[in-house]
């Protein structure tokens, strides 16, 4: 397997300014203004009081944009969307893995007694996962030999 990929993490907070009061789902805070006009146009409050009133706040910087959008009417929220668009490009890092399994494999050298160097031999041996076969050929005694065998047992890699 080829690894190539390097992990970086984010350690800057990024910090949104805003200049809208933050998102409140619930009721904090009621402030009753004791001074009433004298004269008061109940039609006019009521229509206010049933209009569906739309904001909507947006705030961003260099990584990412957010935009809230709330529908109020009767002094409750009706609808919210909020979304958010990331700015910044995005890397994205393939790691190649080899598929391949070399199980079977051809060797070929020399075999040379210590004691009788016309002996000699120049061998080919094919190797696979629990056996080998192959051949050798003996140039000073003009003869042909044949090679075989079995995994007696395995060694951890």
């Amino acid at each position: 397997m080829q690894r190539d990929t390097i992990v970086l993490y984010d350690t800057v907070t990024h910090f949104i300014r805003d200049t809208v009061p933050y998102y409140i789902v619930k009721r904090d805070t009621v402030i009753v203004n004791h001074h009433i006009p004298a004269i008061v146009d109940t039609a006019a409050i009521l229509v206010d009081y049933f209009a569906i009133h739309y904001y909507t706040r947006t705030w961003q910087d260099s990584t990412v944009q957010i935009t809230s959008e709330d529908a109020i009417s009767e002094n409750r929220f009706i609808d919210n969307r909020f979304t958010y668009k990331i700015l910044r490009a995005q890397t994205v890092i393939n790691n190649s893995v080899n598929e391949y399994t070399y199980n079977r494999y051809l060797y070929g050298g020399l075999s040379v007694p210590l004691n009788d160097p016309k002996s000699m031999s120049i061998d080919v041996i094919a190797a696979f996962p629990k056996l080998y076969i192959g051949a050798g050929y003996s140039p000073g005694l003009n003869s042909i030999s044949v090679k075989a065998g079995v995994r007696i047992f395995q060694l951890r890699n």
